[in-house]
């Protein structure tokens, strides 16, 4: 980005340097030197010139603005800072969703505690709150859904949380959308409920065709 702009400055104040060098009075034109070379500039699109310049640079400035700075093989870095559910986090002060991980809702029958997120939500509190996290976007999805959330895969010294709340039965496999590792949390989910994982011990589950799982909480 900085390079774009030192081109621009540069460029625009070689124009302006021979601005008063005009060679053909009745065409109103400069010449500009260019590595030894000249460049016939007419004097009336010097301006437009510079507008296209600002056009081709503006996209990139306001991309610059909303972008985190990746790690050297792609991923980013950053502190968890609050665990707002089972598979929702802050990190840095900003909101994540855990992509591909669909946790139960909260219950406000004490009763049933245990067939809602907050086991999930605990797992992350005491594994992943106040750590420095490296996560990563899917390919399928780009930074953001089409709801503007941000879904990403969270890794806690290179092991993929998202993978192991579904392995370990606190969370079920999000049918609701594509995304590359589907297939890996589809079997993961099975093998979790063939060995009674979690809230596939705990709780009655009903799963329905292409939408996640649910436990059921009355």
């Amino acid at each position: 980005m900085a390079d774009k702009w030192c081109s621009a400055i540069h460029f625009f104040m070689v124009l302006q340097s021979f601005a008063g060098r005009q060679r053909d009075l009745s065409v109103g034109k400069i010449e500009v030197t260019f590595g030894g070379g000249f460049v016939r500039v007419p004097r009336m699109k010097k301006y437009l010139l510079l507008l296209l310049l600002l056009i081709w640079l503006a996209p990139s400035a306001s991309l610059a603005d909303d972008e985190e700075a990746p790690l050297a093989h792609g991923a980013y870095e950053g502190d968890v800072t609050k665990i707002a559910d089972g598979n929702s986090i802050d990190v840095d002060g900003e909101r994540f969703h855990l992509l591909g991980v669909d946790a139960p809702r909260s219950s406000k029958c004490p009763k049933v505690i245990n067939c809602s997120n907050e086991e999930a939500k605990k797992f992350l509190e005491d594994n992943v709150m106040g750590r420095t996290i490296t996560y990563d976007y899917d390919r399928m999805l780009g930074r953001r859904d089409r709801h503007g959330d941000r879904r990403i895969y969270l890794y806690v010294e290179g092991e993929l949380i998202n993978a192991t709340l579904i392995e370990k039965g606190l969370g079920f496999a999000d049918r609701s959308r594509d995304f590359s590792k589907k297939d890996l949390f589809l079997g993961m989910e099975d093998l979790a409920r063939r060995r009674s994982m979690g809230l596939w011990h705990l709780c009655p589950v009903e799963c329905t065709g292409n939408r996640a799982c649910r436990t059921k909480n009355w």
